[in-house]
């Protein structure tokens, strides 16, 4: 539940952002962005299982480095 707390938080910061003002007619709009950050941290969390389900591998590091040019 700190999780979270701390997700609406930082939802209501970015809501209440004065150069956002326009965020404050939406309806439900802290609950959203919520929903939002925690849909990135469920997804950064459980990357290795999304990942495997789908057959998709990771990179390893040393593949990811571009080759020099000779």
């Amino acid at each position: 539940m700190d999780a979270l707390a701390i997700l609406w938080t930082a939802a209501d910061l970015i809501v209440s952002e004065p150069a956002l003002a326009t965020l404050h007619e939406m309806p439900y709009v802290e609950p959203v962005v919520t929903l939002g950050f925690l849909a990135v941290v469920v997804a950064a969390r459980f990357r290795h299982v999304a990942l495997a389900r789908v057959g998709a591998r990771p990179t390893r590091p040393a593949d990811r480095r571009e080759r020099r040019a000779s």
